[in-house]
């Protein structure tokens, strides 16, 4: 139905036509129909025919995690911060067993796109060694984990 149609208009007179359209979506499926108009306003229109934009690249690869670190621990809490190469959600599994079982951990987590990641962890043990795994999630659901990496509370 061309009455419901977006239409692109080149007034130019020429012989050869060429119009870019934008803003589609991928992976659709466009009808068309091309319309030209000589000088004398004589007009022709093409039968329809479409085309299929292609689709976007999948996303397979998880995000790299790096700089894991922990920072202002006190005797009851601690920060936990990393990067990603991609944006990524973030999510620390912590406890006080070696090696540490993600099944069964505390977590704390943010569901936020971002590259660079803080978690605060509450509730801690003064004095006592934590064990701890991140954990990055992708747009595409990638998930991207780090080494454990433990830290000391204060006293």
């Amino acid at each position: 139905n061309l009455g419901t149609a977006t239409t692109k208009t080149d007034a130019a007179l020429v012989t050869g036509h060429s119009l870019s359209l934008t803003g589609l979506t991928p992976n659709t499926t466009y009808y068309f129909k091309v319309e030209s108009k000589d000088a004398s306003s004589n007009t022709s229109l093409s039968s329809e025919t479409s085309f299929t934009t292609a689709a976007l690249p999948v996303d397979a690869t998880a995000p790299v995690i790096s700089g894991v670190q922990a920072t202002n621990i006190a005797s009851t809490t601690a920060s936990i911060a990393w990067n990603t190469d991609e944006a990524a959600n973030s999510k620390v599994y912590y406890g006080l067993v070696s090696p540490l079982a993600t099944s069964t951990a505390f977590t704390v987590s943010n569901s936020s796109l971002v590259t660079s990641h803080t978690l605060g962890l509450t509730g801690l043990t003064a004095s006592s060694t934590y064990y701890v795994i991140v954990e990055s999630k992708d747009a595409a659901n990638n998930t991207g984990s780090g080494s454990q990496y433990s830290f000391n509370t204060a006293q």
